[in-house]
C-alpha cells in the first residue's frame, strides 16, 4: 500500500519525515530561501506563485497533478492529526520527538491500519462558533459571512447550483450545518482524492474568476483556502449521500508547537539582576505616575513587581505610585507599604467602590475583579494626574521604567505591546474588520487626559463598549480596552511586555514578527507572567521565574530579609525540606519556599 501525507510548511519549524510523512515548502516560487530538507510546491505542473491567495492548496494542486499514491492527503506543520484510534482528543506538543510518533502512530503501519476500516482520514469535527466563544454555535454559513465576506460564501453556492447541481442539496446541507472540519487537512483513496480535487479546483478556479479581492487586505486575500474548508466538508457530504458504506474517521488533532528555544537564561537573569540603571530624564512632566490594583493576596507579588521597579531606576522618588483597591486590600498592608517605602518613592491609595464595574463578569479561576478597576482610574485621580503606566501585579522589571514613560504616543490614546494571542483575539470581537493591533492589558503607557477629550464620559464609554459587545467579549477589561481603542492604539516594542509563551511555545496565532520575539527574549524590559502559570507556583516551569523570587525575597518576605533578620535577632533557626519544599522557621521567622526556587536563589547569591 503506497501511502503519502504530505505536510505543508512555509516557515522553520519541527519536521517529521519517514515513510509516510514528507514535508513540502508551499509558495517555494515566492519564498525568499529555500527550506532544507523538504520538496517544494513549484515543480511540474503547479500553481506555487498563488500560495498567498490560495495557502495550502498550492501543495494539494501539486500532489495531484504530480503523484499518483494509493493513499494520499495533505496536513500541516503546526497542525498534524493522530493515527491512534485509542486517544480521542486533541493535544499540543512542543516539537516532534520519537515519542510524538510512536504515541501517535505516526508511520505507514499506523495509518495502513487505519485504512483497514475506513477510506477517509479528516481532522476533527468541531461544532462551529468564533475564536474563544464555545458557547456561541453557529453555522457554517453565519461564521464565515463574519470573519470574511458573505458574498464570497453566497458565490460558492450560486456556482455549486449553477455547475455542479448533483453537489447542490448537500452542499446546503454542509454549509448550514453547526459542525465541519478545519484546515483542508484529509487523507484519502486514491479515487476518491482525484474526485475531491477536481471538483474543488473546478469551483474555486470558478470563483476567482467572478470575485475581486484586490481590496483585500492580506488575511482576507486567502480566500481559496477559507472556502476550500467549506468545500471539502461539502464534497465528503455529497460522497456520503452518494455512497452509504463510506466509513470517514474524523482523528483528533495534534497541535506541534516551537521547541523551547535553547538561551541560557541563569546568564540572563544574572545580567537583569546586576543591571546598573542611569541617569534618565524623565519627559512629559518630570515624573512618572504608575499605576496598579491589587488586594492583600497578591501584595507580595505586587511588591516583587515595585522591587524590580525601583531597583532598575535612578528616579524612585520621581515616581508616584497610585494603587487603586476595595476592601480587600486592609489598612495593615496600606500601612506596610507606606512605611517600606517612605523616603524611596511615593504612593497613594484610592478606594473603588460602587463602580460602574461591579456588575462584569469574571470568567477566569486566576482573574479577580482588580483587573477591571484601571477602567475607574479616571474617577479617582486628581486631573494632575493625566498620563499613567498601568501595571499588573504578575511581572518583573528589568530595565528602567522611565525608558517606557518617554515614548511618545503622538496622536494616540494607549501605548502597548502585542498579544500573544492577538490574532485570534482580534478575529473574535472584530470578525472580518479584525486587525494586526490587539495589545496585551497587562502593561499599558495610558493618556487619561486625551481619552477624555476624546471619549467624554470614560464610565459611560466603556460601559457602552461592554454591553453592546457583551456576547463576544472574554479576557475581561483587555477585550473592552482593545474595543474601546481599537483605532487610538500605538503599539509598543515587544521588549515592553515579554509574554510567557515567548519563553516556551506559542500555538496561538500572533501579530508580531520573529525577530520582535527573539529580541524580546533575549532583551526583556519587563517579563510578564501570563497565563495561569504563576512563578509562585511550584509548577510554574517558566525559566526566569527565578527572577520574581529575587525581587519578593528583596521584599522582605524571604531568603534575602531572612539573613538581616538572623543577624539582627540573633535568633536560632530550623530548616525542614520534603520534595518540593523548603520550611525555614524559628520562633520569629516562618519562611516558606519551592526547593528547586531556593537552591538556584542560594546559587545566585553566591555567584
Amino acid at each position: 500500500m503506497d501511502i503519502k501525507v504530505y505536510v505543508c510548511h512555509h516557515k522553520q519549524w519541527s519536521t517529521l519525515k519517514n515513510e509516510v510523512f514528507e514535508p513540502i515548502q508551499v509558495g517555494r516560487s515566492l519564498a525568499k530561501t529555500y527550506l532544507p530538507g523538504m520538496i517544494g510546491d513549484d515543480t511540474g505542473d503547479n500553481i506555487s506563485d498563488k500560495n498567498k491567495e490560495w495557502c495550502e492548496l498550492t501543495a494539494l494542486y501539486w500532489i495531484w497533478k504530480n503523484t499518483s499514491h494509493d493513499y494520499v492527503g495533505l496536513m500541516h506543520y503546526r497542525r498534524y492529526v493522530s493515527f491512534n484510534p485509542d486517544i480521542h482528543r486533541d493535544e499540543v506538543i512542543h516539537g516532534i520527538d520519537p515519542q510524538d510518533t510512536k504515541r501517535n502512530r505516526w508511520t505507514h503501519d499506523g495509518l495502513a491500519a487505519l485504512f483497514q476500516t475506513y477510506s477517509v482520514v479528516t481532522s476533527p469535527l468541531y461544532n462551529i462558533h468564533p475564536p474563544g466563544l464555545p458557547h456561541r454555535i453557529q453555522s457554517s454559513y453565519d461564521h464565515y459571512g463574519n470573519e470574511h465576506y458573505k458574498k464570497d460564501i453566497d458565490t460558492i453556492i450560486s456556482i455549486i447550483e449553477e455547475q455542479f447541481p448533483e453537489y447542490y442539496i448537500d452542499s446546503l446541507h454542509s454549509i448550514y450545518a453547526h459542525q465541519c472540519f478545519f484546515g483542508n487537512i484529509a487523507i484519502m483513496r486514491r479515487d476518491i482524492f482525484e474526485d475531491y480535487c477536481s471538483f474543488l479546483f473546478s469551483v474555486l478556479e470558478e470563483v476567482e474568476r467572478r470575485i475581486d479581492i484586490s481590496t483585500y487586505d492580506p488575511y482576507q486575500k486567502r480566500i481559496f483556502g477559507f472556502l476550500a474548508e467549506r468545500l471539502t466538508n461539502v464534497f465528503f457530504e455529497h460522497l456520503k449521500s452518494r455512497d452509504k458504506t463510506l466509513k470517514i474517521h474524523h482523528a483528533p488533532m495534534v497541535y506541534v508547537g516551537e521547541k523551547d528555544p535553547v538561551f541560557d537564561y541563569a546568564s540572563l537573569s544574572s545580567r537583569i539582576i546586576k543591571k546598573t540603571p542611569l541617569e534618565n530624564a524623565i519627559f512629559f512632566g518630570g515624573a512618572i505616575n504608575i499605576v496598579m490594583s491589587f488586594d492583600d493576596r497578591y501584595a507580595n507579588h505586587a511588591q516583587a513587581t515595585i522591587e524590580s521597579l525601583l531597583a532598575h531606576t535612578r528616579n524612585g522618588n520621581s515616581i508616584y505610585f497610585h494603587i487603586i483597591h476595595d476592601a480587600r486590600l486592609s489598612q495593615d498592608k496600606i500601612h506596610q507599604f507606606k512605611n517600606t517605602y517612605q523616603g524611596r518613592t511615593n504612593f497613594s491609595f484610592y478606594l473603588a467602590e460602587n463602580t460602574f464595574i461591579e456588575k462584569f463578569p469574571l470568567n477566569r479561576g486566576y482573574i479577580s475583579i482588580n483587573t477591571y478597576y484601571r477602567l475607574v482610574m479616571q474617577d479617582l485621580f486628581p486631573a494632575s494626574v493625566s498620563r499613567v503606566i498601568y501595571l499588573d501585579s504578575d511581572i518583573i522589571i528589568c530595565d528602567d521604567i522611565t525608558k517606557l514613560w518617554n515614548i511618545d504616543l503622538g496622536e494616540k490614546i494607549v501605548g502597548g505591546c502585542l498579544d500573544e494571542g492577538g490574532v485570534l483575539q482580534s478575529r473574535r470581537l472584530f470578525g472580518n474588520k479584525a486587525n494586526n493591533t490587539y495589545v496585551n492589558a497587562g502593561i499599558l503607557l495610558f493618556d487619561i487626559q486625551k481619552a477624555i477629550e476624546k471619549y467624554s464620559n470614560l464610565s459611560f464609554y466603556y460601559s457602552e463598549v461592554f454591553y453592546k459587545n457583551q456576547p463576544l467579549i472574554t479576557l475581561q477589561d483587555q477585550d473592552i480596552i482593545n474595543i474601546a481603542y481599537k483605532d487610538d492604539l500605538h503599539i509598543l516594542p515587544l521588549n515592553w511586555n515579554t509574554n510567557s509563551r515567548i519563553y516556551t511555545a506559542n500555538d496561538l496565532d500572533h501579530a508580531y514578527s520573529q525577530k520582535a520575539e527573539q529580541d524580546a527574549r533575549e532583551n526583556p524590559q519587563i517579563v510578564h507572567f501570563t497565563d495561569s502559570r504563576k512563578p509562585w507556583k511550584f509548577s510554574c516551569t517558566h525559566p526566569l521565574k527565578l527572577l520574581y523570587w529575587f525581587y519578593r525575597e528583596k521584599a522582605d518576605t524571604g531568603l534575602f530579609s531572612f539573613y538581616e533578620k538572623i543577624s539582627k535577632k540573633n535568633t536560632t533557626i530550623k530548616l525542614r525540606t520534603d520534595e518540593k519544599m523548603l520550611y525555614i522557621y524559628s520562633d520569629r521567622i516562618n519562611v516558606k519556599i519551592p526547593q528547586k526556587v531556593a537552591v538556584q536563589l542560594l546559587k545566585l547569591i553566591k555567584r
